[in-house]
C-alpha cells in the first residue's frame, strides 16, 4: 500500500477486511507510535512499487485469530537505527520485539496491546503457533527459539515463546519463563500449544502444556509430535518402521491408538494454520518437491483414531488446498492442471458423512492453497488477501467445466 511506505520498509502490513462496505483498514502506527488502524485503498497483489528502505519501521507479519467480533494479530516490529538498511531475508538472523494486537472488527481500534517477546527470531515470526485455549477465554502462544542455548542470564541469543494470555486484555496468565528460567535450556521446540525443553541436568526431555501449566518428562521411546485442542500427540515405541502414534485426552487421560503415519503427516508444525477461525480439524498435506503440489491431503478430528477423509496420491488428483469451517470440508483444485486456469473449482463436503454438498468456482488463483489459510463465514483469508464468499458462493461451474474429475477422498465411513 503506497501509503504506508514511509511507515514500513517494504509497505506491507496486515489489513482487517469489513466486508459489508467493504472496508479495508490497515494495521499502522501513528504519529506517537501507538498502535492503530487506517483506511486505505488496497494496491494491485502484483503491483509492488520501490520499497522504502529507509523507513523507520521493518515488520514480519505472524499468525492471526479471528473470532465473531475481533482478530488477534502477531507482528515482528523493529525500528531502524539511523542508516540501518539491512534486509529481512530469509537467512537474516535478526531478532525483534514481538507485539500482540487485539482489534475490534466492527471499527478497527486496538482494543488491547501487549508484547510477548522482546529478542525473537524475526525470520521465525511467521511460523509462531497461536490458538485459542478450549474455553476460548485464553490465547495460547508458542515459538521455538532456533535450536539456540537459552537462559535467565543470555541476554544476547534469540529467546522463545510459550504463553498464556488473557483473551479479553492480553495480560499474561502463564509464562513458560517461570519454570525454565533457572535452568540452563539447550533447546526449545514448539508442539503448538506446549513447548519442550532439553537442558543439562534432564533425563529427558520436559514438555510444557500453556493451557494450564503442567508439566512432565516425556518418556523413553517417546516423542512429541503436536498439543492442540486438548490433545497431546506422541509417537512411542522404537524409530524405525514399527513407531506408533498415539493421542492423550490431557483432561482424562484418555489414551487412543492412531492410526496411519500420523507423525510424517503432522510433525514439525506442518499442519498448523497460520490464520485460524473456529476450526478444530487436523489438515496436513505433503509437497511434491518438482511442482509444488500437494501429493497428499489427510483430514482428522481431535482424538480420532483414523482420518475423517483422505486423498494421497495414485490415479486421482489431490486438492491443492482445504479449510474447514464447522462441518464443511473446502477444497479447491486446478480443473486442468493449468497454471493459466481462469477459475478453480471448490468442493464443499460434509465431514460426517464425506459426502459432497455443493461445488462451485472461484476466479483467478487457487483460493485455498496449502493447509494454512481459513475459511470464515465471510469468505477466505490467505496470506495475499481476502476473498468474500459473495465473490464466488453463488458461481456455479461452467458446462465446460471437468466435473466428473473432481478429487474424491476415500473415508473409513465409506
Amino acid at each position: 500500500m503506497d501509503e504506508l511506505r514511509d511507515v514500513f520498509a517494504s509497505g506491507h502490513c496486515p489489513v482487517i477486511v469489513d466486508v459489508a462496505g467493504p472496508t479495508t483498514r490497515a494495521v499502522t502506527l501513528d504519529e506517537t507510535g501507538a498502535w492503530t488502524t487506517k483506511e486505505v485503498a488496497l494496491t494491485g497483489r502484483y503491483d509492488k512499487g520501490k520499497d522504502n528502505i529507509k523507513a523507520p519501521t521493518k515488520l514480519w507479519v505472524g499468525p492471526a485469530l479471528l473470532d465473531e467480533t475481533h482478530a488477534y494479530l502477531v507482528l515482528g516490529v523493529l525500528a531502524q537505527q539511523g542508516d540501518d538498511t539491512s534486509t529481512t531475508s530469509a537467512d537474516d538472523t535478526t531478532t525483534c520485539p514481538v507485539i500482540m494486537l487485539k482489534i475490534r472488527l466492527s471499527d478497527g481500534s486496538v482494543a488491547a496491546s501487549a508484547t510477548v517477546s522482546d529478542r525473537f527470531f524475526a525470520k521465525e515470526v511467521s511460523g509462531m503457533h497461536l490458538s485459542f485455549s478450549t474455553d476460548r477465554t485464553a490465547l495460547l502462544l508458542a515459538g521455538d527459539n532456533g535450536g539456540r542455548q537459552s537462559s535467565a542470564t543470555q541476554k544476547s541469543n534469540p529467546d522463545y515463546v510459550a504463553l498464556r494470555l488473557n483473551a479479553e486484555d492480553l495480560s499474561i496468565q502463564f509464562d513458560a519463563h517461570s519454570i525454565l528460567n533457572s535452568k540452563r535450556t539447550t533447546s526449545i521446540t514448539s508442539y503448538g500449544q506446549a513447548i519442550g525443553s532439553k537442558y543439562a541436568t534432564s533425563p529427558s526431555e520436559m514438555i510444557i502444556f500453556l493451557a494450564d501449566g503442567r508439566h512432565e518428562f516425556v518418556k523413553k521411546n517417546d516423542h512429541p509430535i503436536m498439543v492442540r485442542d486438548g490433545w497431546y500427540y506422541y509417537g512411542y515405541g522404537d524409530l524405525g518402521p514399527d513407531k506408533r502414534t498415539r493421542a492423550r485426552n490431557l483432561a482424562s487421560n484418555e489414551t487412543v491408538e492412531l492410526q496411519g503415519t500420523w507423525e510424517k503427516e503432522v510433525g514439525n508444525g506442518v499442519s498448523w494454520p497460520s490464520i485460524t477461525s473456529d476450526g478444530q480439524a487436523i489438515i496436513s498435506g505433503t509437497e511434491h518437491a518438482e511442482r509444488d503440489r500437494t501429493n497428499q491431503l489427510i483430514i482428522r478430528l481431535p482424538g480420532a483414531a483414523s482420518p475423517t477423509l483422505s486423498w494421497k496420491a495414485g490415479d486421482q488428483k489431490i486438492p491443492e488446498g482445504a479449510s474447514v469451517l464447522g462441518d464443511v470440508l473446502y477444497t479447491c483444485y486446478d480443473p486442468d492442471d493449468s497454471e493459466s486456469t481462469s477459475n478453480h473449482h471448490i468442493d464443499l463436503t460434509s465431514l460426517a458423512t464425506g459426502e459432497k454438498i455443493t461445488e462451485t468456482e472461484g476466479p483467478g488463483s487457487a483460493l485455498l492453497s496449502g493447509v494454512r489459510d481459513v475459511v470464515t463465514p465471510w469468505g477466505i483469508a490467505n496470506y495475499f488477501g481476502f476473498y468474500a464468499a459473495t465473490a464466488w458462493i453463488d458461481h456455479t461451474p461452467t458446462a465446460g467445466s471437468p466435473s466428473p474429475s473432481t478429487p474424491q477422498p476415500t473415508s473409513p465411513k465409506s
